[in-house]
């Protein structure tokens, strides 16, 4: 996936897998500089024939149920 994110100029992912612990999970880390940035691709791939075709394959290995999404954000340091 990560090669048609650098063809759209999308902020790309690395990929994790774990070495000890729960088997068969993949996480994939993007770090966008704002919120902004993200929304901007978040939205450009939700409209995106070839990103969501590629996103649907990548489901169909998925355990039903088992995927999530977050989005952290830095604290700001008076709470840290």
């Amino acid at each position: 996936m990560n090669e048609l994110f650098r063809q759209r100029g999308w902020t790309e992912f690395t990929m994790f897998t774990v070495a000890v612990g729960t088997a068969n999970e993949v996480v994939a880390e993007a770090d966008y500089p704002d919120l902004a940035t993200w929304e901007k691709e978040a939205d450009a791939f939700q409209a995106d024939a070839e990103a969501m075709q590629l996103n649907r394959a990548f489901a169909e290995h998925s355990v039903q149920g088992s995927a999530r999404s977050e989005l952290l954000v830095t604290m700001p340091d008076d709470l840290a």
